[in-house]
């Protein structure tokens, strides 16, 4: 039910804001209970009842009373409960939820919310408590099909995100942060995020990269399958029995190697994989490679990442030959180098394409297979290195070194007092960028993400647009230049410019904390507040826009009073907003105690909070029709089939359809309350003047002071919209006073003369 108002009538609109509204629900619970349980449940709901909004506040949880006038249950079929329910006006009945593809940092690594929805897993998220990180269990997952429209919201850093409209996401304003709907936010708005990625660090082998069917070359390792095979399954010929599984390779003198296959059906792989360092190809080439991965392997994946390829051979069973590309021979000896190290006796060949550019290649399933399975392949657009950003952080610095000497870029230039300086990685492709992103912001280096088009002249090239992954700064420039650095001769001469620059700069990260704001009011009486906090210091306090951490730090050292603790998270610039039409299905989880989690970059994003906790199965609204508002009902709708119908009908002369659907304003006022006018009085009210008591011929019994009134003819003809300034009674009693300021006046100048 959506009543729709036409020329000065959309005044009214706000009138229905406050109506009573009904809804038919259907409502799918997540466990089966029975029916007895949920009639009681349900009746508890009846009355003025105490009520939670649906996300919990970060800070501050407000409860709130809203009026349910009816609630009847129609019918229970298995899971499903269809109900009608008659409610006061911001009743909470449904919050939805996220794009399927949005990324939710758990205690098991990053996961799509699709997947952690799709499987169940009862892991941690982490969550925003007061400024600080916790971790939460997640109690409930909803998967909801949904036709509309998504909001896709851009911010500062360069990350999208796509939501359902009443979606809610945390936003720092200067009274606190507080979750609001994605319909109502604006760009200029402030999101909370995290300022690191809480993500965990896992081990990772190179057994762990490979897939089962590869050989190993190791005879300890081959007998101690042996003997596990034979203490499970009894001897070689039943575990081949019973798993289908050729026993040549364990036949006494046999020189056919296991494979990795036969550790894990002896249940012993995860005890060996961190000795595992010696495999062999099909075609018996011998393959050496240190077991745990280290900062060579990974400088060379970032290569492999930037400017290489990794590619499947015809007639191979897995990806098989890597190739890398660039101008610089440095570079071509840097990988010629390390692939010898780390995988000692495989060959490795350069050579010059042409004038400008090297190539270097080797051969090597067991490589090629280790960058396949980090999500390293070709083309880009195939890949994903999730695995490394859940590597340890000094790996992660290696890759970022390597990928950033391919595909990134340093400047520095001074003018006068003033340093430009820039620190740039670049992708095709989005996912890859995004995954820079979040591995800058694991080491701590805040930066942000941004497109810019690519110019195809003198090449031919598919991609319209580069992304550019840029340091946003000082602090963290600083920071890269420290941990991670360069081998590229040019690269390494201006990340040495830089560092140099900031070295007095202390260590700190310069994004915007909104609530620092409050614990500084005292500074905007400080009257040498610009030698403190440099010539914009007046300008940052004056206006009350977002502080830098880094400013925050040099306000704390001005006034020991305030704390040096400036929390976990910072801000994130809302750039854009726009609709984005989606039919599929939609995502939330219930979490536990903190009720938000962190999302793609940190992002604080609200959770499904719903019927289901009270009945404790869990619930889900799985479609929801207003049927009722303030007059407007399912008996007297129109659908715009009609409405076009009775269009047609009004253009060949017959206007009695369209009367029926178009109604006078009248209608929509017919339960407010009311006071009748004088004829005298009426122009008066049209041009704009306040109707004092004098003016007035018959009211409503029930005004009380500050209600919303409709101010009406003898003929009960709409004047005016108005707020009372006194009740029923002191308008009986008094003489003079104003009895209603009006607010919108509807009626013409000049109809009652």
């Amino acid at each position: 039910m959506l009543p729709i108002a036409l020329e000065n009538a959309t005044r009214i609109i706000q009138i229905f804001l406050k109506e009573r509204k009904e809804y038919v629900a259907l409502m799918h619970l997540h466990k089966e209970i029975s029916n007895e349980e949920i009639k009681k449940t349900f009746d508890e709901f009846t009355g003025t009842i105490k009520q939670l909004p649906p996300i919990k506040s970060a800070v501050k949880r407000q409860e709130r009373f809203r009026r349910i006038y009816s609630i009847e249950i129609l019918e229970i079929e298995d899971k499903d409960v269809l109900f009608e329910v008659g409610c006061e006006a911001g009743t909470y009945i449904r919050k939805l939820c996220l794009s399927p593809e949005t990324e939710v940092f758990t205690a098991n690594g990053i996961k799509t919310i699709k997947n952690i929805c799709s499987a169940k897993e009862n892991c941690q998220v982490f969550s925003y408590n007061s400024d600080k990180l916790s971790k939460n269990k997640i109690t409930d997952f909803q998967e909801i099909p949904y036709k509309g429209d998504l909001l896709e919201i851009v911010t500062a850093s360069g990350i999208k995100l796509r939501i359902t409209p009443d979606h809610q996401l945390l936003v720092s304003k200067l009274s606190g942060n507080k979750m609001k709907e994605a319909t109502k936010m604006r760009p200029g708005e402030y999101l909370v995020r995290n300022i690191s990625i809480p993500t965990i660090s896992k081990e990772i082998f190179a057994a762990d990269l490979i897939d089962d069917e590869f050989l190993i070359h190791d005879k300890d390792i081959k007998n101690q399958c042996t003997e596990a095979l034979i203490k499970k399954f009894g001897s070689i010929r039943e575990f081949s029995r019973r798993t289908n599984m050729d026993r040549k390779p364990f036949l006494k003198n046999s020189k056919i190697g296991i494979k990795i296959k036969h550790l894990k059906a002896a249940k012993i792989f995860n005890d060996l994989r961190s000795r595992l360092s010696c495999f062999k190809s099909e075609r018996g080439k011998i393959i050496k490679v240190k077991s745990n991965l280290d900062i060579e392997l990974l400088y060379l994946l970032g290569l492999i990442a930037s400017d290489g390829n990794n590619t499947k051979e015809k007639n191979t069973i897995r990806n098989t030959r890597i190739k890398f590309h660039n101008s610089e021979e440095c570079l071509i000896n840097e990988f010629y180098e390390k692939t010898n190290i780390c995988f000692p006796g495989i060959k490795v060949t350069k050579k010059r394409i042409n004038e400008r550019l090297w190539q270097i290649e080797t051969s090597n399933s067991l490589f090629a297979t280790m960058c396949k399975n980090l999500g390293i392949v070709s083309p880009s657009k195939n890949s994903d290195v999730l695995a490394i950003l859940e590597l340890r952080k000094e790996l992660i610095s290696a890759f970022l070194k390597g990928y950033f000497d391919g595909d990134g870029n340093a400047y520095f230039k001074t003018k006068g007092k003033t340093a430009y300086s820039n620190i740039r990685f670049f992708s095709v492709d989005f996912m890859n960028t995004k995954r820079i992103h979040q591995m800058l912001l694991k080491l701590g280096m805040q930066n942000k993400i941004f497109k810019k088009k690519l110019s195809t002249k003198g090449f031919k090239s598919k991609n319209k647009f580069i992304f550019i992954v840029e340091l946003s700064d000082p602090p963290s420039k600083f920071k890269f230049c420290k941990l991670i650095g360069s081998n590229h001769p040019r690269k390494i001469a201006y990340l040495k410019q830089i560092e140099n620059y900031f070295r007095n700069i202390e260590e700190s990260s310069d994004d915007y904390l909104n609530a620092f704001l409050d614990k500084t009011k005292h500074l905007r009486k400080t009257k040498n507040i610009s030698t403190i906090l440099g010539g914009n210091g007046s300008r940052i306090v004056n206006k009350k826009i977002p502080i830098s951490r880094y400013i925050a730090k040099k306000l704390n050292s001005f006034n020991g009073k305030v704390s040096n603790n400036l929390g976990d998270f910072t801000l994130d610039k809302i750039i854009s907003i726009r609709k984005i039409k989606y039919e599929g299905f939609v995502y939330d989880i219930t979490v536990d105690r903190d009720h938000n989690f962190l999302i793609e970059n940190g992002i604080v994003s609200s959770n499904c909070h719903d019927i289901g906790l009270k009945l404790k199965t869990g619930a889900h609204m799985a479609s929801l029709v207003r049927t009722k508002t303030g007059p407007f009902t399912d008996k007297n709708w129109h659908s715009l089939h009609d409405l076009k119908d009775s269009h047609e009908e009004f253009k060949e002369g017959n206007d009695s359809p369209l009367r029926d659907i178009i109604v006078p304003v009248e209608f929509a006022i017919q339960h407010s309350k009311k006071v009748w006018v004088h004829d005298s009085a009426v122009d008066h009210l049209c041009h704009g003047s306040p109707l004092y008591i004098p003016g007035i011929s018959k009211l409503s019994d029930n005004i009380i002071k500050d209600d919303k009134v409709a101010v009406l003819t003898l003929k009960n003809e709409l004047i005016s919209l108005g707020i009372s300034s006194i009740d029923s009674n002191s308008i009986i009693k008094s003489q003079k006073d104003i009895a209603v300021k009006l607010e919108k006046v509807f009626m013409p100048v000049g109809i009652y003369k």
